[in-house]
């Protein structure tokens, strides 16, 4: 006959415990593995979840030439971290603006011929300067644009450095690895 009193009460609620994880932990993996494999396949999180800088590699960029890349930003869709990241790597934000062993020239190092064909008279001033980022933040954003950004940042990165003949990678990696890990947008592109 059975004795409610024989039974080990510990023992029983520890093995239901063992139980459960034997079909919860693969039912888990059922259920999230289709989550991160689509999260993978298509790139990770959506950027607009990826945005906020880190304060102490914004506070690098000069206060007037950040509120000139939030203003493009807001006006062509590109993400000001990617203008600040051009800028920090083309100029260092206007303390090394060239000319280049390419010739090229001014805070985002445009070649002449390109700065023909994109710059801008950003500030109004009736001048169109490569060396004013009044100009050149804009003037990029345009060049940018006309090479398929925002939808096709990744080419657009790449037709930018293309023209001082770099291969595919070098620098485009490492001014999406400087726009994510010190302004806080996206991830690089490998």
């Amino acid at each position: 006959m059975f004795d409610p009193d024989d039974i080990d009460a510990p023992e029983i609620f520890r093995d239901l415990g063992r139980d459960a994880m034997k079909v919860v932990g693969p039912l888990a993996l059922l259920l999230f593995a289709p989550v991160i494999l689509l999260i993978a396949a298509f790139g990770g999180l959506p950027d607009a979840i990826e945005t906020s800088a880190a304060p102490a590699a914004a506070a690098e960029i000069p206060p007037e030439h950040l509120a000139v890349m939030q203003q493009v930003s807001n006006q062509t869709g590109i993400p000001w971290q990617i203008l600040a990241a051009i800028s920090k790597i083309e100029s260092g934000f206007g303390t090394n603006m060239g000319p280049s062993s390419a010739g090229a020239v001014g805070y985002c190092q445009f070649l002449p011929s390109t700065w023909a064909a994109y710059g801008v008279d950003g500030d109004g001033d009736g001048i169109a300067d490569p060396y004013n980022f009044r100009d050149c933040i804009p003037a990029m954003a345009g060049y940018l644009m006309a090479n398929g950004a925002p939808a096709d940042m990744h080419r657009a990165l790449y037709r930018h450095h293309r023209r001082y003949r770099i291969t595919e990678g070098s620098e485009e990696i490492q001014m999406r690895r400087i726009a994510q890990v010190m302004f806080g947008f996206g991830r690089p592109r490998e």
